[in-house]
C-alpha cells in the first residue's frame, strides 16, 4: 500500500523524481552516480536513463558542484536542499533542487523555477510588464503594499497584483487585507519575513508548512522580493513532492531498522571485544576523555567492566593512560583508522586494537574492535628472555673457547720460544762451560780464555731472550713508563719495516689496567698483521679518548681486502673476544688505499 501510494505521488508530481545508486572504486570511493529510478516528469526531459551514469549523461553536474553534494549526503546522510542555475546539456535555466540520502545513493526532488529567477530579475520594470510575464508563469505570483500606522509601522498587506494561477488559489483579492484572509501568515511566522524584506530590501526563499486557511497540509517553496514599499511573492505547491520524499524517507527508515538488526546479531555473536565511544575534548581541542555508548558481551569479558554505557574512563579508570585518548582523539579529528597493540596499565592487560571513526566528524564517535592478546605478549616475553639467556650463554661458550684457544696458542709460542731460543742458548752455555774443566796440573790457556768468552756470550744472550719473553708475557713498559710511552715502544720496534705516525687525544692521565692492556695487545697484534699480510709501508695508529669511550684506529695504506671474503684469524678473534667483553666493538673496514681497524671501548 505505502508503495503504491509512493509510486502514484512520484507519478504525479511536476516536479523530476529520481534515484541514483553511488558507483564506487576498488578503495570504496564514489566516482559516480547510476540511475534506478525516474518518475514520468523526469523522463519527458531525460528520457530512458535507469542503469546509466550520471557523469557520462550529464559532465555539467561536476562543474556546477552538484556532483560533490550527492557524494556527501551519500556519505553522512545530511539532506541538501539548494537552487542552481544549470546551463549544461539539455538545460538553460534555474532548478530547486532536494537530495536525501537513499541506501547507498540518494533520492532527488527538482523543481524548475526558471520562472521564479526571471520574475525577481525583472520585478522592478512595471506592474503593466509584470503582468503580462507572471500570468505564463505556473506558479503563484502576487504583489503587497505594505499598510504601515501612523508612526511608519508595517501593520498589514494589500494585494496589488495576482497572476492567473494566484486568482485560481485565492479568487479575486486585489486591495483586501493579507491578514484578514489568511492570518496562517502571522502564526507561521510569513508576515514577519514580508515586513523583514520591505524594510530591508534583502531578499527571502524558503520552502514552509502550511497547515492553515483552504491550504490543508500543503508545503510550499516560497520567494519573498523587495518592490516599492511592499514586496513580490513567488509560491510554488511542492506538497506531492514533500510527500514523496517523506515516502523515501520513510523507506530508508525501515531498510535502517532491518539493517540494525542484523547489526545488533553481528554486534553480540563475535569474538572480539568491540564497542563505541564518543570523544570529549578540552577548550584547547585536545582528548581528555571518552564515553561509552555501547559495548557487545565479549567487551566485558575482555576488559572486566560492566555497566559502563553512558560512564567515562576517567570515572571508571581514573589512572588510564594518556596515549589512549590522544590515539583514538586523532582517529576521531582525522577519520584515519588505526590498528595498533598497546598495554592498559589500569586493567593489566595488553590489547591488539583497531579504531575507526562512526558517524558524523562532528559527533567525535570512534568504534573500537579489540582483542585481549595478554598471554600472547607473555609468552612473547618469556620466549624473548630465553633466547636472550642462550644467546648470552652461547656467548659466554665462544669467549671461553676462544679465549682458551688463545691461550693455548700462546702456550705453544712461550713453549716454542724456551726450547727453540732460550733452551738451546743455555744448552749451548753448558756445554762451553763443560769445556772449562781443568784436569789437575794443566794450566789455563788461550783456549780457556776463549770458551770462557762464548759462554759469558751465550749467557748474555739467554738474558736476552728471557727478558724478551718475560716483556711478551708482561708488558713491563706499561706499568714503568705509562700507556703513551708503551705504544710508542710498540711503534718503534716496527720502525725498521714500517713508516708509523702515533697519535694521541685527550688521553687520561690515569687509564685502567685492564683497558690498558686491551688496546696494547690489540695495536701489537694488528702491526705484526699488517707486517705479515698487508703489504702496506706506512700505517697510522691513533688513539682517542671523549670522556665516553676509548676509539683505537689502525690504518694501511696495504693492498686491503674483500669484504665480503675478510676472515678472522685466532689474532683478530681474540682482539674481538678481548673488546667484547669490555662492552666495546670491533669493525674492519677498507679503506682507500688499504685497510681500517677501529676499536671502541666504553670507559
Amino acid at each position: 500500500m505505502k508503495q503504491k501510494l509512493l509510486q502514484s505521488a512520484m507519478d504525479s508530481s511536476a516536479a523530476m523524481i529520481q534515484v541514483f545508486e553511488a558507483v564506487r572504486d576498488s578503495k570504496g570511493t564514489i566516482i559516480d552516480f547510476k540511475w534506478i529510478l525516474n518518475n514520468p516528469a523526469s523522463e519527458k526531459v531525460y528520457g530512458d536513463v535507469l542503469g546509466k551514469s550520471l557523469l557520462s549523461l550529464n559532465p555539467g553536474v561536476i562543474e556546477e558542484g552538484i556532483f560533490d553534494t550527492f557524494k556527501q549526503v551519500t556519505e553522512t546522510g545530511i539532506p541538501d536542499a539548494s537552487e542552481r542555475h544549470y546551463v549544461h546539456e539539455q538545460f538553460k535555466g534555474w532548478f530547486y533542487q532536494s537530495v536525501v540520502k537513499l541506501n547507498d545513493g540518494v533520492a532527488t526532488s527538482t523543481i524548475d523555477i526558471t520562472h521564479i529567477k526571471t520574475t525577481e530579475l525583472n520585478a522592478r520594470s512595471g506592474l503593466e510588464f509584470f503582468q503580462s510575464v507572471v500570468d505564463s508563469s505556473l506558479d503563484v505570483i502576487q504583489v503587497f503594499e505594505a499598510v504601515r500606522n501612523e508612526k511608519g509601522n508595517i501593520i498589514d498587506f494589500v494585494w496589488i497584483l495576482n497572476n492567473t494561477q494566484g486568482v485560481k488559489q485565492n479568487g479575486d483579492v486585489i486591495g483586501k487585507r493579507l491578514t484578514t484572509l489568511s492570518p496562517g501568515v502571522i502564526v507561521s511566522g510569513i508576515f514577519d519575513k514580508m515586513v523583514h524584506v520591505t524594510e530591508t530590501g534583502i531578499s527571502y526563499k524558503h520552502e514552509h508548512h502550511y497547515p492553515y486557511e483552504h491550504f490543508g497540509d500543503a508545503w510550499f517553496y516560497q520567494a519573498l522580493v523587495k518592490y516599492e514599499d511592499g514586496i513580490i511573492m513567488t509560491t510554488r505547491d511542492i506538497t506531492a513532492e514533500k510527500r514523496a520524499e517523506q515516502e523515501l524517507l520513510n523507506i530508508k527508515d525501515d531498510l535502517a531498522k532491518q539493517a540494525a538488526d542484523k547489526y545488533v546479531w553481528l554486534f553480540n555473536s563475535i569474538e572480539q571485544g568491540f564497542c563505541t565511544i564518543e570523544m570529549i575534548f578540552n577548550e584547547a581541542d585536545e582528548p581528555v576523555d571518552y564515553r561509552f555508548l555501547e559495548m557487545n558481551k565479549a567487551f566485558e569479558a575482555q576488559t572486566g567492566l560492566t555497566n559502563t554505557v553512558g560512564k567515562t574512563v576517567r570515572d571508571i579508570l581514573p589512572e588510564h593512560e594518556n596515549h589512549w585518548y590522544e590515539i583514538y582523539g586523532e582517529v576521531a579529528k582525522t577519520g584515519l583508522s588505526r590498528h595498533f597493540e598497546e598495554y592498559a596499565a589500569a586493567l593489566g592487560r595488553w590489547y591488539d586494537v583497531y579504531a575507526f571513526r562512526i558517524d558524523a566528524p562532528e559527533d567525535h564517535h570512534v568504534a573500537v574492535l579489540f582483542n585481549d592478546v595478554t598471554e600472547r605478549k607473555k609468552a612473547a616475553e618469556n620466549l624473548l628472555k630465553a633466547q636472550e639467556v642462550e644467546k648470552k650463554q652461547q656467548h659466554r661458550r665462544e669467549l671461553l673457547k676462544a679465549t682458551l684457544n688463545a691461550q693455548e696458542k700462546e702456550r705453544r709460542r712461550i713453549a716454542e720460544n724456551l726450547h727453540n731460543g732460550l733452551g738451546q742458548i743455555l744448552f749451548g752455555a753448558l756445554l762451553n762451560f763443560n769445556q772449562i774443566n781443568l784436569k789437575k796440573g794443566e794450566s789455563w790457556t788461550a783456549r780457556h780464555d776463549e770458551i770462557r768468552q762464548t759462554t759469558t756470550s751465550l749467557l748474555q744472550q739467554a738474558i736476552r731472550e728471557s727478558r724478551d719473553i718475560s716483556h711478551e708475557l708482561i708488558p713491563n713498559v706499561l706499568q714503568d713508563f705509562g700507556f703513551k710511552a708503551a705504544i710508542e715502544d710498540i711503534c718503534k720496534q716496527f720502525k725498521g719495516v714500517l713508516d708509523i705516525r702515533c697519535l694521541f687525544h685527550n688521553l687520561p692521565e690515569v687509564m685502567e689496567q685492564y683497558i690498558e692492556i686491551v688496546i696494547y695487545r690489540s695495536v701489537q697484534e694488528l702491526l705484526v698483521n699488517i707486517i705479515k699480510h698487508a703489504g702496506a709501508n706506512k700505517v697510522t695508529v691513533g688513539i682517542n679518548y671523549d670522556a665516553k669511550q676509548y676509539t683505537v684506529e689502525v690504518s694501511d695504506n696495504g693492498q686491503g681486502f674483500d669484504a665480503k671474503k675478510v676472515s678472522y684469524g685466532i689474532g683478530l678473534h681474540t682482539i674481538r673476544q678481548h673488546v667484547e667483553l669490555l662492552r666495546g666493538v670491533l669493525n674492519i673496514s677498507p679503506a682507500n688505499p688499504g685497510t681500517r681497524v677501529q676499536l671502541t671501548i666504553p670507559s
